[in-house]
């Protein structure tokens, strides 16, 4: 298999995101997405775990990952692992899924390790299309064509946003991390705020959240981080500006939770122009 790399293309006019990569050792932490993850695992095998189930997807199964549903893995020991997939937005899946309004109710994806040999005949050459063509209204076509095929083929109709039930506690907790990711929070602070110890805010955070106060504070740091990225901040400031102390402690984390270095993603946030 190919030395580890890792490589992000915006599509704005499609509205999605390609994403290709290969790994030797890398393991994502506990994380979730704000778009839908369509993609094909192409070498090795994915070890993950997704909503507390453990699966493994092999080359040529499709993975499915839907908006906000948290799960974790890549690589398990000695085995290298490559795949490739698109990010796709939820307005552009409720459109495929003929819904429409952009409230709480979402279109779900039967998953999230899929055998379908026309699914994984319609990725590899989509996204081989992907790779090559500059041609708008044929990589257009061709996503649509695909997205549908999916919808087809593992559409599970709707559903409540994928959150799970959520205490008053830990939403105060959750919302007092969201707005203060890039500070510095104490246990004891965090638990003050939700009005319980700091043992059940633990247990308990856990348990409806699917991560722990501390992964989700980083994942919240990481979205700030992506967005000031995308505006074409320098990496010091951005690695300050998210509450790490140093540049290299920021991209260790940063690659960690996002299989990229921060200098490569600002490099993928030139917009990919077609012209036909």
């Amino acid at each position: 298999m190919a030395r580890e790399m890792a490589t992000r293309l915006v599509h704005s006019d499609l509205g999605i995101t390609h994403f290709r990569a290969v790994y030797q050792k890398h393991v994502f932490p506990p994380h979730s997405h704000d778009d839908y993850l369509i993609g094909m695992t192409t070498a090795g095998a994915e070890h993950f775990e997704q909503e507390g189930a453990r699966h493994v997807s092999l080359p040529g199964m499709l993975r499915t990952i839907n908006v906000d549903a948290v799960h974790s893995g890549g690589c398990a020991k000695g085995q290298p692992w490559g795949y490739e997939a698109l990010f796709v937005s939820a307005p552009l899946m409720h459109e495929v899924a003929e819904r429409k309004g952009h409230g709480d109710t979402l279109p779900q994806l039967l998953g999230p390790a899929v055998d379908d040999p026309r699914l994984r005949d319609a990725a590899a050459e989509l996204f081989a299309l992907l790779r090559t063509s500059d041609d708008s209204l044929l990589r257009s076509s061709a996503l649509a064509g695909f997205l549908q095929l999916v919808w087809q083929r593992l559409g599970a109709g709707s559903a409540e946003r994928a959150v799970p039930v959520e205490s008053a506690p830990i939403r105060r907790a959750r919302d007092y991390l969201a707005e203060n990711a890039c500070e510095k929070i104490l246990l004891s602070e965090l638990a003050a705020v939700a009005g319980i110890s700091r043992f059940h805010l633990l247990r308990q955070f856990k348990e409806q959240r699917g991560m722990t106060p501390w992964q989700y504070q980083m994942q919240e740091r990481m979205r700030r981080a992506r967005h000031l990225l995308a505006r074409g901040v320098p990496l010091s400031i951005v690695a300050a500006d998210c509450g790490f102390s140093d540049q290299s402690h920021f991209t260790h984390r940063f690659r960690q939770r996002t299989g990229m270095t921060p200098a490569s993603y600002a490099a993928s946030m030139v917009t990919r122009i077609a012209v036909t």
